[in-house]
């Protein structure tokens, strides 16, 4: 276990420079923080506010903090991590002491992992305070708010934790990191594009066959069911264009806004329809051992390599 927490942390120290933390920390909170003020700014008649702001959280988690910034961000951290130390040789003077292959292995993918989480959660809490402070929101809606963070932190530390183990599969395997980073690209974008593309020539292929795409999505909106949290359907369907977890309800319109001084139907404020009627947890499970699965694939590779 020391050895473990020795090698987190001196790759956690590898990752905190100054300069590159504030560039990447005040581009994501810039877009992040403006997208949330405007978006709050249109609605301010809203009746439930609470459920509007918890909904923009998670989804601008979903598609900007947590989503292909961060992928490639962390990624291309992760396909140097093993292979540095094969090009620079020192992986023979770690293993040559008391070191154990899965101590090394656990402690890389600690150190990176604490450190993505820390990124987000600087910038999740931070871009909530300052939108809160700039728009005067009541402490009822800024509680919400803070409740969605906590559920799009957790949802951001499985994200880390797959891209990490991703990563650590390329840094094993592949020696060069231009190839390496070639092939994280190519991944990521396919996630963000593949579905839309595949939605072009059959719309409802995600109802037979769900992909990686439907498995983030469902993901988090499972750990916000889990807590509890109310997302407005207006918000909810934004998920849709990507990821493909809900369909349109027929009774629903989304270009509609509800203003205090209106009543409309119940029936317009529908939640839109799941694709699979199944509990989003059970997403939640399937993530989890899908980032084992990989985690332990990587490792047996790296265990199987020969140092020389």
């Amino acid at each position: 276990m020391r050895n473990i927490l020795l090698i987190s942390k001196k790759e956690l120290s590898r990752h905190l420079g100054i300069f590159r933390n504030v560039i990447y920390i005040s581009l994501i909170v810039l877009v992040a923080t403006s997208i949330l003020f405007f978006s709050l700014s249109a609605v301010n008649g809203y009746q439930d506010v609470n459920a509007y702001m918890s909904g923009l959280i998670i989804t601008l988690g979903f598609y900007w903090i947590a989503g292909v910034p961060f992928l490639i961000y962390m990624g291309s951290l992760t396909i140097g991590t093993v292979s540095n130390e094969f090009r620079k040789g020192t992986i023979l003077l770690i293993l040559t002491r008391p070191v154990k292959r899965i101590e090394f292995f656990l402690g890389k993918f600690l150190g990176l992992f604490i450190y993505g989480s820390i990124l987000n959660i600087t910038i999740i809490l931070f871009v909530t305070s300052l939108t809160s402070l700039m728009l005067r929101l009541p402490s009822s809606i800024v509680i919400s708010a803070y409740y969605a963070s906590f559920s799009f932190i957790i949802y951001s530390c499985v994200v880390c934790a797959f891209i990490i183990c991703f990563g650590l599969i390329l840094s094993v395997i592949v020696k060069s990191s231009r190839i390496s980073m070639v092939i994280l690209f190519v991944f990521i974008l396919s996630l963000l594009f593949l579905p839309l593309f595949l939605k072009q020539i059959s719309p409802e292929y995600q109802n037979k066959y769900p992909d990686v795409a439907f498995l983030f999505g469902s993901t988090n909106i499972g750990i916000s069911e889990i807590l509890g949290i109310n997302i407005h359907p207006s918000v909810t369907t934004g998920l849709s264009h990507f990821s493909g977890i809900y369909k349109d309800n027929p009774s629903y319109k989304s270009r509609h806004y509800n203003y205090q001084n209106i009543i409309y139907p119940e029936y317009i404020l529908k939640k839109p329809l799941k694709i699979l009627n199944i509990p989003f947890y059970l997403s939640v499970i399937l993530m989890l051992i899908l980032i084992l699965i990989i985690f332990v694939f990587s490792f047996f590779i790296f265990k199987r390599k020969e140092f020389y």
